[in-house]
């Protein structure tokens, strides 16, 4: 469903980068992947090289205590000086892995990211829960927040579960919330080519109807933000043209209709 490197001419979308989410959209058990690439959307000179030596820095200051099991993940999270009470006020940096990791801070699923690494790497099970508003971790079959590293009590727990939709999250998943937290950033800051950006990453990603639809309808909004109109009337087009079972598909259509005799704005 992805577009061949959309606003690609803008100068800003990294062909490179661009392909490497598309292809990590087709696989599974790659979350600390995903946020790598999303580090490098954030900063050019991330090392993946240095990420993945703290993660096995981090488990190296423990020692093993006979089994790895989720008393000892949670060690590892916490003597390594990720004690954070509540989610910090975020920025771009609490996105980037790599900083997350200098500085023993971050968001809710940068933070989980690190946590799935780790358990992976030492064989135990643990995977993403997409809660909305706050994301959360399964850790050898318990549902533990990221922030705190907590097991959840149990009528919290109970509420998280009841959420029959919320599967394991997959890596795609992951890398559209990220994506979404540092879209929200540039819709607040006004910063529309930025905004343009990140869609065009999620384009990569976007492996399904429903998703491709919901970028697509994205970008128009935000060219029409930059008040190029001709550039939004393909994008609804784009969206119009999605096999997607949600009303974007039909609203968009409208729009660029609308949008069909309207004079092109110039700058």
């Amino acid at each position: 469903m992805a577009d061949d490197y959309p606003e690609h001419h803008l100068g800003q979308v990294d062909t490179v980068l661009y392909d490497a989410f598309r292809q990590l959209a087709q696989r599974e058990e790659v979350e600390f992947d995903m946020a790598c690439l999303v580090g490098q959307v954030i900063d050019a000179d991330f090392s993946r090289a240095q990420a993945d030596a703290e993660i096995d820095r981090l488990i190296d200051r423990v020692e093993p205590s006979g089994s790895y099991d989720l008393s000892f993940i949670q060690d590892v999270f916490r003597r390594g000086g990720f004690n954070q009470q509540s989610p910090p006020i975020a920025d771009m940096s609490h996105s980037n892995l790599q900083w997350v990791l200098a500085q023993r801070q971050g968001i809710p699923i940068s933070l989980a990211v690190i946590l799935i690494c780790i358990a992976r790497r030492l064989r135990v099970p643990a995977y993403g829960i997409n809660f909305p508003g706050h994301f959360l971790v399964s850790l050898a079959g318990e549902v533990v927040d990221p922030i705190s590293c907590d097991v959840l009590a149990a009528n919290r727990k109970q509420v998280v579960l009841s959420e029959r939709s919320l599967g394991p999250a997959s890596a795609t998943m992951i890398g559209l919330r990220m994506l979404n937290n540092l879209k929200g950033l540039s819709y607040a800051a006004g910063q529309w080519l930025e905004a343009l950006r990140l869609l065009a990453y999620q384009m990569a990603l976007a492996s399904d109807a429903e998703i491709a639809s919901t970028v697509h309808y994205e970008r128009a909004e935000v060219w029409l933000k930059l008040g190029v109109t001709e550039m939004a009337r393909e994008a609804y087009l784009a969206c119009a043209e999605c096999d997607a079972d949600n009303k974007l598909t039909a609203q968009a259509k409208k729009r660029a209709a609308a949008l069909g005799a309207a004079p092109q704005i110039m700058h």
